[in-house]
């Protein structure tokens, strides 16, 4: 019983004494550089290679408050886990330390910044210059920290006009313009926005499909001035015009209003000029289309030889022996 109790205090002596031998090695802690504003984060700490004693626990503290801790023991290291709750953007200080009397503790930063999603959008009126029409996109920043990079607006083969990127104003911002023209409208555009968070930098985009207005335009193809219709059939007028909004269509003809659509049985009535107009807000276009009635060729009737002939003979067989008496007298 001496013995063993000597040997139990000897271990109560020698555990505290090994921590300050640097038996127990440094511990080792695991944090995440950065997190966003809302976001937890879990931090990690653990000592490696402890004897096989108990009583080993871990501490973890947030700027000095104390982390709820979750406690494991594994191939022979003590390793302590905490979530990071929720803080405001600034730069916070997560240690971790042992209850052994191990004077090592681990240190290590972790920065809350402030980074939302850049919102992009298009005024709308758009700006006119002469007689030339800009559509104006801005993309705002709002409530980024700690501190601004770039925003940039981007967009296949589309000449913007940009101002305003200054890192240092209140709600960072970018606006662009670019001409109004049909060739844009829904093209995919860019808003690329950055930030720099201890020197690292971070990005989130933001996107939006152009669309520009601009008055109906007819085509050859969609309205063709000149068509064939065919008599007693159903058939269409075609005339369709581009634009956007997309235009309305109606077609007038001898003072009477025709939908651009399936007609009904075609007659000789439905040929002649037609007055055709396309219509948005941004105006109105009128396009005259001619239209020719084909009338449907008569049904050819062929009849039938009959098999047989009244007297049993085959038509065929009659028809062979004239062909043999012809041929003798000839």
């Amino acid at each position: 019983m001496r013995a063993s109790g000597v040997f139990q205090h000897v271990l109560l002596l020698v555990v505290p004494g090994l921590g300050v031998a640097g038996f127990l090695g440094e511990p080792k802690l695991w944090v995440p550089e950065f997190l966003e504003l809302g976001g937890t984060a879990k931090a990690v700490c653990e000592i490696p290679n402890l004897p096989n004693s108990g009583g080993m626990v871990l501490s973890m503290l947030l700027d000095g408050a104390k982390l709820e801790t979750t406690q494991t023991r594994s191939n022979g290291s003590q390793i302590a886990q905490a979530t990071i709750p929720p803080r405001p953007p600034g730069q916070y200080v997560v240690e971790c330390s042992a209850n052994s009397g191990n004077k090592e503790r681990a240190l290590a930063n972790i920065t809350v910044y402030n980074f939302p999603v850049p919102f992009l959008e298009s005024l709308d009126d758009l700006e006119m210059v002469g007689t030339d029409r800009f559509l104006v996109l801005t993309c705002t920043l709002s409530d980024a920290g700690p501190m601004m990079v770039s925003i940039n607006i981007t967009g296949p083969d589309i000449p913007f006009t940009c101002k305003g990127n200054d890192p240092n104003i209140l709600v960072p911002h970018r606006t662009c313009s670019l001409p109004a023209k049909k060739e844009h409208n829904g093209k995919m555009v860019m808003c690329e926005a950055g930030i720099s968070v201890q020197g690292q930098v971070m990005r989130k985009r933001a996107f939006m499909r152009l669309n520009i207005e601009f008055s109906p335009e007819f085509s050859d193809d969609g309205c063709p001035t000149n068509q064939m219709l065919i008599e007693g059939k159903s058939n269409v007028v075609l005339c369709k015009a581009d634009g956007n909004p997309l235009p309305a269509i109606k077609c007038m003809k001898d003072g009477l209003s025709y939908e651009v659509g399936r007609l009904p049985e075609v007659t000789s009535n439905h040929s002649g000029e037609y007055t055709c107009k396309a219509s948005n807000k941004l105006g109105h276009l009128t396009r005259t289309v001619t239209v020719s009635v084909q009338k449907t060729p008569p049904t050819s009737v062929t009849h039938a030889l009959p098999e047989t002939s009244p007297t049993g003979s085959s038509p065929r067989a009659v028809l062979s022996a004239l062909a043999v008496l012809l041929c003798h007298f000839l």
